[in-house]
């Protein structure tokens, strides 16, 4: 890791930590929101075929790591770079209150689903690779910042 890249981790640990011990404000985060919504739509559904997330119901710590970390250039992502600088976002304060914003948002009663063969293989493959990290039932771990995967597009 290049002094750069290790600067840019510990940016964003630093901006993470401070935001999840800061008290969200939802209306503020409702507010900062309207950005979003441009790709996640006003309700945070993303789209069915996933090009967009899903963001709503997310964990507000998985938000918030996630936001730092494109902001910090950690994670690659071109798309939403531009959306999380701090002309557009706002600070630490706004990371807080747009992440319970979208948190506390109910996810789609009706994802994305893909065709519903081989079902049996994908449960293993879920159990084998990923339930140690993200749970049984795609749960995620808020402490851990781990994502949760139930009721996302497929």
């Amino acid at each position: 890791m290049t002094g750069g890249a290790s600067q840019e981790s510990e940016q964003a640990a630093i901006e993470v930590e401070a935001a999840l011990h800061l008290t969200p404000n939802l209306e503020s985060g409702k507010k900062v929101f309207r950005t979003c919504t441009v790709c996640h739509l006003p309700e945070g559904w993303g789209t069915l075929n996933g090009q967009y997330p899903q963001v709503a119901g997310q964990l507000a710590s998985v938000i918030i790591k996630q936001l730092a970390d494109i902001r910090a250039r950690n994670r690659d992502n071109p798309t939403m770079r531009p959306f999380t600088s701090p002309q557009l976002l706002g600070g630490t304060q706004q990371i807080a209150d747009v992440a319970a914003y979208i948190s506390s948002l109910p996810m789609n009663p009706r994802n994305g689903v893909g065709p519903g063969t081989d079902l049996e293989h994908g449960e293993k493959l879920y159990k084998d690779n990923c339930v140690d990290c993200h749970g049984a039932n795609g749960e995620g771990d808020e402490k851990e910042q781990i994502p949760l995967l139930q009721g996302q597009h497929y």
